[in-house]
């Protein structure tokens, strides 16, 4: 006996993304209310870490700067000698239309990475 054959996927992307089925969790905002519990989730500091930043790079790529803003000073008061920290709160300079801040913070990396 033959298996049916697996479902194709239609040839434009398009008309793919319009078909899968779509899960609503709310995004970066409803992970922003949990953010503060990551501790409870168990793991090394540096997967909490990886949790951390991965908010904050999403935050970044969907233009949500206001986000971005909090979660990049917090991170720079916690540590102040992490080059990823500066590097991020250059990009969110950029994204801002801030190009002095942002040419601080790239100064700031080289004299961490020195």
């Amino acid at each position: 006996m033959r298996c049916p054959p697996a479902p194709r996927r239609p040839s434009s992307d398009a008309a793919w993304r319009a078909r899968r089925p779509r899960h609503r969790t709310g995004g970066p905002a409803a992970y922003t209310v949990q953010r503060h519990r990551v501790n409870e989730f168990g793991g090394s500091h540096a997967q909490r870490d990886a949790v951390q930043k991965t908010l904050l790079e999403g935050a970044l790529r969907a233009g949500r700067r206001a986000l971005a803003r909090v979660l990049v000073s917090e991170r720079i008061s916690v540590r102040p000698s992490s080059p990823f920290n500066w590097l991020k709160h250059a990009a969110l300079s950029v994204s801002l239309g801030n190009r002095a801040a942002a040419a601080t913070a790239h100064a700031k990396v080289a004299e961490l990475r020195a």
